[in-house]
C-alpha cells in the first residue's frame, strides 16, 4: 500500500472537503478495485489523527481486506451491525481505531439500510470521523457489504479512480448505481498510483527509435539513452509517480 504524506496538498485538500461538509461518516470506495481507494482512506486518517481527532476505520473492504494486515489487526472479536457489539471488537492500533469487516457476522443484517444506519449513528457518537473503506462497487457476491448501503448512511463519499487502470464501462457501471442523493455527496479522487512514470514513458520512447529502420533514428535514441541515464542518475524521482 502506497501512502500520501500527511502533508501533501492532496491529503490537506480531502481533509478540509470533510470539514468543509461537516462529515462525520466518510466512504471510500471504487467502480472494481485496484485503485488506490484504501490508501487514500490511511493517509486521511493518518492526517486527521495529527491533529488530535478520534478516527474508526471500517474495513468493509471484503473483496481486498487489506487494512487488517497493514495495521496489524490479528484478534478481533465477531461482531454484528445490529447490537452493540460493533462497539465492542473495536480495537485501537497506534492511534486508530480500527474495525475489521472481515469479522462481521449476519451478513443478512449488513444489507438492512434501517440496522447499518443505527449502527453509523451509535458509532458517530464515539469518534470524531468514521471512515469505510468498501468492496468496489460492481463486486457482487454474497459475502460483500454492499458499497450503496454504507455510503447512504454516509455524509461524503469518495469514488477513486485510477489513471491507466479504471475502466469507461467499469466506472459508467458504477455509477447507475448512484441515486440523485448519493451524487450530491460523491467526489472523485484522481489516482496517478497506475501510471507509467516519467522513465518508464522515455524508455519506451527510446526503445521504438532503437528498433527504428532508419539509421539516424538509432543514432539519436543511443545518445538520448546516454544522456538520460546520467538525468536519471541525479534524478532518481524520475522513476517515481508524482
Amino acid at each position: 500500500m502506497r501512502l500520501i504524506p500527511a502533508n501533501y496538498y492532496e491529503v490537506e485538500s480531502l481533509c478540509q472537503l470533510i470539514e468543509a461538509e461537516q462529515a462525520k461518516c466518510i466512504t471510500f470506495t471504487s467502480a472494481a478495485g485496484n485503485t488506490g481507494s484504501s490508501s487514500a482512506l490511511v493517509s486521511v486518517a493518518e492526517r486527521l489523527k495529527l491533529a488530535d481527532k478520534r478516527v474508526l476505520i471500517v474495513d468493509l473492504n471484503l473483496k481486498s481486506p487489506a487494512l487488517a494486515s497493514w495495521y496489524g489487526v490479528n484478534n478481533q472479536s465477531r461482531w454484528s451491525f445490529a447490537d452493540i457489539s460493533c462497539q465492542l471488537a473495536i480495537e485501537e492500533v497506534a492511534g486508530i481505531h480500527f474495525l475489521s469487516g472481515e469479522h462481521l457476522i449476519d451478513s443478512f443484517q449488513s444489507r438492512n439500510l434501517n440496522t447499518v444506519g443505527e449502527a453509523f449513528l451509535r458509532l458517530a457518537q464515539e469518534f470524531d470521523y468514521v471512515l469505510c473503506d468498501t468492496s468496489p462497487i460492481n463486486a457482487k457476491n454474497q459475502k460483500n457489504v454492499p458499497a450503496k448501503v454504507i455510503m447512504r448512511w454516509c455524509e461524503l463519499n469518495f469514488l477513486t479512480v485510477s489513471c491507466n487502470q479504471t475502466e469507461e464501462g467499469e466506472l459508467a457501471q458504477a455509477l447507475t448505481v448512484f441515486d440523485e442523493q448519493d451524487r450530491a455527496k460523491t467526489h472523485l479522487i484522481l489516482s496517478q498510483q497506475q501510471m507509467p512514470t516519467l522513465h518508464e514513458l522515455m524508455m519506451n520512447k527510446i526503445h521504438r527509435m532503437l528498433a527504428s529502420r532508419f539509421f539516424v533514428s538509432r543514432w539519436l535514441a543511443g545518445r538520448l539513452l546516454i544522456r538520460w541515464n546520467k538525468l536519471v542518475f541525479k534524478c532518481p524521482w524520475l522513476k517515481t509517480n508524482p
